[in-house]
């Protein structure tokens, strides 16, 4: 089992152990990819809603949040179900009473909605990681479009490259300086 996976584990190894559970954990070995990370596995209950079609089945399975989506996978005797949402497509989290005992966590994207009823406490840990994760992914990906915008469009690092061509013989003086002055606005 992946290091990831066993530390993601919520509620006890012996939930995720038990018989009724190893197909999911195989399923979701195989779909996390190798640079994704596993930040918390729950078993509970799921039903998707895709559009406007309503599935009524549930399935009883394993669910886990990674810092790029929500998995959840579910095999019981030969029916094998995973259903995945991408943590970018969120559009919103919500949460009802679902019985005596369980609480439900709603998913929902622009495609569909995740049902996933689960104890009352790891829905509200999962709320938490699904947004510090949804947090950090917008962070990665903003600072990714700062840090390419800002190199594209810096006069400097244009000068700099220039100065390079110049150097090994590629343009000559000349045409480094009128470039030069063309990107300082002289």
């Amino acid at each position: 089992m992946r290091k990831d996976i066993e530390d993601a584990i919520g509620y006890g190894k012996s939930i995720c152990s038990s018989t009724l559970y190893k197909g999911a954990l195989k399923i979701i070995e195989s779909k996390l990819l190798p640079e994704e990370q596993a930040k918390i596995l729950f078993s509970g209950s799921a039903r998707y809603h895709s559009g406007k079609k309503k599935n009524s089945s549930k399935h009883p399975g394993l669910f886990v949040i990674s810092n790029t989506r929500v998995l959840f996978a579910s095999k019981v005797l030969f029916q094998e179900v995973a259903h995945q949402i991408p943590l970018n497509q969120i559009i919103s989290i919500n949460t009802t009473k679902s019985g005596l005992i369980f609480s439900k966590l709603s998913l929902e994207t622009a495609n569909g909605i995740l049902e996933i009823e689960l104890i009352p406490e790891a829905v509200n840990t999962c709320i938490n990681i699904i947004n510090e994760m949804t947090h950090a992914l917008s962070n990665t990906i903003h600072v990714s479009t700062i840090q390419v915008s800002t190199t594209q469009d810096d006069p400097l690092s244009k000068i700099e490259k220039l100065a390079e061509l110049n150097s090994k013989g590629i343009i000559t003086n000349e045409e480094f300086e009128a470039k030069k002055k063309q990107l300082l606005g002289l």
